[in-house]
């Protein structure tokens, strides 16, 4: 994949969105098994509802706190076979329900609200009761939008960006459900008293992005192009205010929740990489393992690495076992990584010139490798995103990244 720098707005990479983008979006048939995590988001201990060996509907609760102030949703009719720990690249050591999917279990019924009738706080429970998770952060939506409304937000930004090169979920579901995510957005404004909305998409410049974006209704669209990462430029550029993010998928979800009660129980995934034989973006219930997805989609040559991302961003994964819920946008499967040997740093300045924060990675490497112990802040790794375009242009093949955020021997 080449690889050239645009300096000062990021990294220029070679555009692999399209053979996954140019088709529809694919449902998998069901596994015969899903992975539900159960989050608790400092709720406390979340407790099954059904026993182990019990059958649960599809939309019921499949664990709640103690305290009633948070649940998860079963994405799936079956049967809830055990439930243990899993060890998660993303989310860590996490409570997993394992369901054994059961066809003759129908689903529980759920129904819709009157949108002329809602108000703010019923679309904020909507959200709330349907267990909608944002993918361009992997919080809670009411919680987003609680925070939002005391804080007095007035400007909701639609993420549909897809902030890497190989990356098309969010234009994919602007493109198929683009007037169910501007209703959803519409609902965000009601929950937030008003203000105004925005739909920021990244233009890779290969795509005919007029026809996806006509999709999304009267909202302003703002095209973002050129380097990776994108979202800060934008940022800079365009949010002169406090903003709310959203990602589509979360205002597809709301949109549903609203009108038809529906859960969030799905999740748009990218599949690509060298070793893909069908690159495509997957629609699945959330549990699915990344072994099933990948077989399903098929491999073309022997599978070396599996990147939950993309190989500029991205977290390697060793255990396909693992299960995809919100937040996790893609899957990229490859058989080598272009990786140079690491030596030491050579000053060459790259990574401060790529850096859309305008940090001082550079700093961070010279410190890590004369052994020094500060607090990241010094250079700016507070304010890191983890981007990966230092890492990406450094010609040592210094992990930079890892090192700016303390993640490789770094104490302080």
């Amino acid at each position: 994949m080449a690889l050239h720098v645009n300096l000062g707005k990021g990294v220029m990479l070679g555009q692999i969105k399209e053979p996954a983008f140019s088709k529809p979006i694919m449902r998998l048939r069901p596994p015969e098994t899903v992975v539900v995590p159960i989050f608790d988001f400092g709720a406390g201990s979340m407790l099954p509802v059904p026993r182990v060996g019990e059958s649960i509907a599809k939309n019921a609760i499949l664990a709640k706190s103690k305290n009633g102030a948070a649940w998860v949703i079963s994405p799936v009719s079956g049967r809830l076979s055990r439930i243990e720990r899993v060890a998660h690249p993303v989310i860590g050591n996490v409570l997993c329900a394992f369901i054994n999917i059961r066809d003759n279990i129908p689903a529980l019924e759920v129904k819709g609200h009157n949108p002329s009738s809602m108000t703010s706080a019923g679309v904020i429970q909507a959200a709330r009761n349907a267990c909608i998770f944002d993918e361009s952060d992997g919080l809670p939506l009411f919680y987003k939008l609680q925070k939002a409304k005391r804080d007095r937000i007035m400007l909701t930004v639609a993420d549909g960006i897809d902030d890497s090169p190989c990356v098309s979920s969010s234009l994919k579901i602007i493109s198929e459900y683009g007037v169910d995510c501007a209703d959803g957005l519409g609902f965000i404004l009601k929950a937030l008293d008003g203000g105004k909305a925005v739909l920021a998409a990244y233009d890779p410049g290969d795509l005919d992005m007029d026809s996806v974006l006509n999709t999304f209704g009267f909202v302003e669209v703002i095209r973002v192009a050129g380097g990776y990462p994108a979202w800060p430029r934008f940022e800079q550029e365009h949010c002169r205010e406090p903003y709310l993010r959203v990602g589509v998928q979360a205002l597809r979800a709301l949109s549903l929740a609203v009108r038809t009660g529906q859960p969030q129980t799905e999740t748009v995934i990218t599949v690509s990489g060298d070793c893909i034989q069908n690159p495509c973006n997957v629609v699945v219930p959330t549990g699915t393992t990344i072994r099933y997805i990948l077989e399903e989609v098929g491999l073309k040559k022997p599978l070396k690495y599996v990147i939950l991302g993309d190989t500029m961003r991205g977290i390697l994964c060793d255990n396909l076992d693992v299960p995809v819920f919100p937040g996790i946008r893609a899957i990229t499967a490859v058989s080598e990584l272009d990786h140079l040997p690491e030596r030491l740093c050579i000053n060459c300045g790259r990574c401060v010139s790529v850096c859309p924060h305008n940090l001082f990675p550079s700093l961070a490497v010279s410190m890590y490798e004369n052994g020094e112990n500060f607090d990241p802040s010094l250079y700016g790794g507070d304010r890191c995103d983890a981007c990966g375009a230092c890492a990406a242009v450094c010609p040592a093949g210094i992990n930079v990244t890892e090192i700016v955020l303390g993640e490789k021997g770094f104490g302080y």
